[in-house]
């Protein structure tokens, strides 16, 4: 109770708390209203993710083989790879501004066109780890238009690739 009467009490007391909380009161406020408007990804449709495929002229064992070794060789963290033609990897975490951590996120499949032809498609999607008042901090698809540079790459490692001679996984 002495503290608020020495507050009101003082000149200038009244006016540091008035010149400090009306200031503090509008960057909350601010950051409240930042937080609760809708994210991009639920206010509009999102970007089709970008798809690059190329057709292998090998069976479908091997350019499974082929795809593995060329995501083992580029470095990728490999989520999940499956037998019927599905690898979903992830580059390297890089930063931005050293607070944004971003990477890409690809999704490899393979289609068996005959006994000696497979198509092999990579689909590409920027993601970036978000925090927002209204959602748990997780990494969420960000509507960018992704270059085919990573995907081109790993395309043209797999088709330069040899078949591995071992059979299993």
């Amino acid at each position: 109770m002495n503290c608020v009467i020495l507050w009101v009490r003082s000149g200038t007391g009244v006016h540091v708390l008035k010149y400090t909380v009306a200031p503090c009161l509008i960057l909350v406020c601010g950051l409240f209203a930042a937080g609760c408007k809708s994210t991009p990804d639920a206010q509009s449709a999102p970007l089709p993710p970008r798809v690059d495929s190329i057709t292998l002229q090998a069976p479908f064992d091997g350019a499974w083989q082929q795809t593995r070794d060329a995501l083992l060789a580029q470095k990728y963290e490999i989520y999940t790879r499956d037998k019927r033609g599905l690898f979903v990897a992830y580059t390297k975490v890089k930063r931005r501004l050293l607070f944004f951590p971003n990477r890409m996120k690809l999704t490899i499949t393979l289609e068996r066109l005959s006994e000696d032809e497979t198509r092999i498609s990579v689909e590409t999607i920027f993601q970036r780890y978000r925090v927002t008042p209204l959602t748990y901090p997780d990494w969420r698809d960000d509507p960018r238009v992704v270059e085919g540079e990573i995907a081109g790459a790993l395309l043209e490692k797999i088709r330069a690739g040899k078949v591995s001679e071992e059979g299993s996984a």
